[in-house]
């Protein structure tokens, strides 16, 4: 909200709040006091702002505790000293009830003409762990309803090829995304895209 009209807001709410107190301080003798419209309509307001300031804070501390469970997912996963900067989703691909993570690495070591280097990883109670590493990928990337070993068919766009369908083959998604099959139309109407964040 703009800062005049914030202002502007909470000088009215101010303002109804004080009349209220006003009128609730002049009681009728012999006539019992109901809550006044007004006060019920502050009360409310402030119940619905405070929930959505609870709703704001829990979505953010889930955040900020995903977060470093990522870069050191991905710090022992490259081997290097720091973790690459990157953008990833996080899904339940294995129906464990646990978010996986879906996740594209940036920058010019990790990047080529054909796409990015895709990583995948499990979510368990203590972290990530890696489960397939795929060269050449890039968005959009969906997840189709189909599954295959226990974990969610994945549709990239890699090179010049367009979608092409990565299933899981048991133990991970196949590393070279241009030797698979070109997704159909109706694989790629009935995936779900994955929204990736950095």
């Amino acid at each position: 909200m703009p800062e005049v009209g914030y202002a502007a807001h909470r000088a009215r709410w101010q303002n109804r709040r004080e009349t209220c107190r006003f009128r609730r301080s002049r009681p009728l003798a012999g006539v019992a006091q109901r809550p006044l419209k007004g006060d019920l309509v502050v009360r409310k307001n402030l119940l619905w702002r405070l929930m959505a300031l609870i709703v704001a804070g829990s979505v953010s501390a889930t955040v900020e505790a995903v977060s470093p469970s990522l870069e050191t997912a991905v710090r022992s996963s490259v081997k290097g000293d720091s973790a690459p900067s990157f953008s990833y989703a996080l899904v339940d691909l294995n129906g464990d009830g646990q978010v996986d993570a879906v996740m594209l690495l940036r920058g010019t070591m990790w990047c080529g003409s054909g796409g990015c280097t895709m990583l995948i990883f499990r979510g368990t109670a203590n972290g990530f762990q890696l489960v397939s590493k795929s060269t050449i990928t890039g968005e959009p990337i969906e997840v189709l309803p189909a599954v295959a070993h226990g974990w969610r068919t994945l549709i990239v766009n890699t090179g010049g090829l367009g979608p092409v369908v990565m299933q899981f083959n048991g133990s991970r998604y196949p590393g070279n995304p241009s030797m698979q099959h070109k997704a159909t139309p109706a694989q790629i109407k009935s995936g779900q895209p994955l929204n990736l964040s950095e």
